[in-house]
């Protein structure tokens, strides 16, 4: 466990708003109902906007692994979203989205 062990402090109303806002969003997303990856999506680029440095943090490494692993999803897309920043941005058209000479 890390220094904290992992524990989230709800030290303000609008604090523990956006938890139970970003909880509910993973539940629904991922539990609820039936995946789809340009939802999850579309949850995470939300949610990687949080006011809250720890929501904003865990969305990002989900929105990293989600590209990843989800080979059916458009990385494309990620490039022209305004909500997702710029580093971000520049990995995954770096890292993730193939160049014309790399594909047969």
């Amino acid at each position: 466990m890390r220094e904290n062990g992992g524990v989230r402090y709800l030290d303000t109303p609008e604090v523990t708003t956006n938890y139970l806002n970003a909880v509910n969003g993973y539940l629904r997303e991922l539990r609820l109902k039936k995946r789809n990856a340009d939802d999850y999506y579309s949850f995470l680029a939300d949610i990687i906007q949080s006011p809250v440095q720890s929501i904003r943090e865990d969305a990002r490494s989900d929105l990293i692994y989600f590209v990843e692993t989800c080979p059916s999803f458009n990385k494309s897309r990620i490039l022209v979203d305004n909500r997702v920043d710029e580093a971000l941005k520049f990995w995954i058209n770096r890292d993730t989205i193939p160049k014309k000479s790399e594909t047969p």
